[in-house]
C-alpha cells in the first residue's frame, strides 16, 4: 500500500485509541479501513506537507490544521518505533551532517577534514591548513532548489566568502579518489556499487553525469562491518552511504542519505534491494535497531 502524505488528512486519515491497557490504530482509506494487525511495517520516505480540505482557506487556519494533522501522524510513526524504516527520531537526527560525521569518526570510519561554518575568517584559516585544496557543499537539503553539487573552492570564490554570513556551508579537504562507491544498507544487508562518471566535469560529484556507469563492487569486510555498526549507532535501518576510494585503497566516508535512491543499483547491477526492503518491512531481523539498541556490530551480510 502506497500512501502520499500530501493527501493526508483530506483523502485518508488516521485514528489512534489509547487506554491504560494499551493502544491501537487504524488507517481510514477511501475504500476500506486497515487495522493495526494488518500492517507489518512502514517505509517513511520524503514526506510532503499535508493537504487540508479545500474549504479551509485562511492561511492561519490552514497552518493550524497542518500542525494538528502532523502531530497525529508523526506521533503515531514515532510510537511504531523500529517497525518503521527509518524510526522517525533516528531519521531526523541522522539527517544532520554535523552529527553524521562525528558519529562516523567515532565508529572508526575515515572522514575528510571538515569545517562547517558561516564565518569567512574560519574558511581562510582552514584553507591554509589543507594547502588550499577544499571542496564545498550544502549543510542541509534544499528541496525547492535544483541539485546543488559538490564544488572545488577556487580562487575566484574567495571574494564571495562574505556571503557565508547569510548561511553556513560545509568545507572539506578534497579527497584524491580513484572510485566513488555507493553502499546501500538495509538492516544488516550491505549492497555496494561503483558509480563511475563518464564526464570529466562530474569527477567531484557523480550525480552530475546522467550517463554515469554503475558497476559491481565488493566492499572489504571491515568497511562493511563498520558502516553497519555506524547505522546501528544512529538507530537507522536504511541508508545509502557514499565513499571515495583513494589510490591507497582507503575508504573515505562522505555521508549517509537516509532516503537515498537505490533502484539504479538493482536495475544496473542486479542487487535484490526491493525484495530485501520488502522483507525488512514484513519482519525486522534479529540485530536490527530494536533488538541491538544501536550497540555492537552483530552479524551482517555483504552482497
Amino acid at each position: 500500500l502506497i500512501l502520499d502524505t500530501e493527501d493526508y488528512p483530506a483523502k485518508w486519515a488516521v485514528s489512534v485509541q489509547i487506554e491504560e491497557k494499551g493502544s491501537s490504530y487504524s488507517l481510514h482509506l477511501p475504500d476500506k479501513v486497515l487495522c493495526e494487525s494488518e500492517i507489518a511495517g512502514l517505509w517513511w520516505r520524503r514526506p510532503k506537507p499535508s493537504a487540508i480540505a479545500p474549504e479551509v482557506r485562511e492561511e492561519e487556519q490552514i497552518d493550524f490544521c497542518v500542525q494538528q494533522a502532523r502531530g497525529l501522524l508523526r506521533g503515531l510513526i514515532v510510537s511504531l518505533g523500529a517497525r518503521v524504516i527509518n524510526p522517525l527520531a533516528a531519521e531526523m537526527a541522522a539527517s544532520y551532517k554535523v552529527y553524521q560525521l562525528q558519529a562516523a569518526a567515532q565508529i572508526g570510519l575515515k572522514i575528510p577534514p571538515t569545517l562547517i561554518t558561516s564565518v569567512p575568517q574560519e574558511v581562510e584559516r582552514f584553507r591554509r591548513e589543507v594547502n588550499n585544496d577544499l571542496v564545498f557543499k550544502l549543510v542541509a537539503g534544499a528541496p525547492k532548489r535544483r541539485l546543488i553539487e559538490t564544488r572545488q573552492l577556487e580562487d575566484s570564490h574567495i571574494p564571495l566568502l562574505d556571503a557565508l554570513r547569510c548561511a553556513p556551508v560545509i568545507f572539506q579537504k578534497r579527497v584524491d579518489k580513484v572510485a566513488d562507491v555507493r553502499a546501500t544498507i538495509i538492516d544488516s544487508h550491505c549492497f555496494a556499487v561503483e558509480c563511475r562518471p563518464t564526464k570529466a566535469g562530474a569527477a567531484l560529484d557523480w550525480r552530475l553525469d546522467s550517463a554515469v556507469e554503475y558497476l559491481p563492487w565488493t566492499l572489504p569486510v571491515g568497511v562493511a562491518s563498520q558502516i553497519v555498526a555506524f547505522h546501528r549507532s544512529l538507530g537507522l535501518r536504511y541508508g545509502a552511504v557514499d565513499f571515495g576510494v583513494t589510490p591507497e585503497g582507503e575508504y573515505v566516508f562522505f555521508e549517509t542519505n537516509t532516503a537515498g535512491q537505490f533502484l539504479f543499483a538493482e536495475i544496473h547491477v542486479g542487487h535484490p534491494l526491493a525484495k530485501t526492503l520488502a522483507q525488512a518491512l514484513l519482519q525486522p531481523e534479529c540485530g536490527s535497531p530494536e533488538s541491538s539498541n544501536g550497540i555492537g556490530v552483530g552479524q551482517f551480510r555483504l552482497q
